[in-house]
């Protein structure tokens, strides 16, 4: 069972910042960054991106035990920045004006592993 304490974690992390980054912005500014190829490493984009979304797997990573229906995740997940722009373009577009970030992630990995 998990503690008050998380709750709170995750509220917080899901109300982090009133200029959450809408999950179109990520998407756009993703596809933008992948037409770069390797110079993508090199753009302050890249670092925008990336702050957003640890934030996202911890709060994601920190509901799995009490997430309803149940969520089956191993202990260790590993995505490249490539699986988090397809697993966010998973929100259907007319979606994504209207959905942040964390909360998307949130949705679309308890999805994904959801328990059998």
């Amino acid at each position: 069972m998990r503690s008050p304490l998380s709750a709170m974690f995750i509220l917080l992390a899901l109300s982090s910042s009133a200029s959450a980054m809408t999950v179109q912005e990520f998407v756009t500014r993703g596809e933008a960054l992948k037409a770069k190829g390797l110079l993508a490493l090199f753009s302050g984009d890249f670092d925008v991106l990336g702050t957003e979304v640890r934030p996202a797997a911890k709060a994601w990573r920190v509901q799995v035990g009490t997430a309803r229906p149940p969520v089956c995740a191993p202990p260790k997940v590993t995505l490249q920045p490539e699986d988090v722009l397809n697993l966010l373009k998973q929100v259907p577009p007319a979606e994504r004006a209207n959905i942040d970030v964390t909360t998307a992630f949130i949705r679309e990995m308890n999805a994904r592993y959801r328990c059998k």
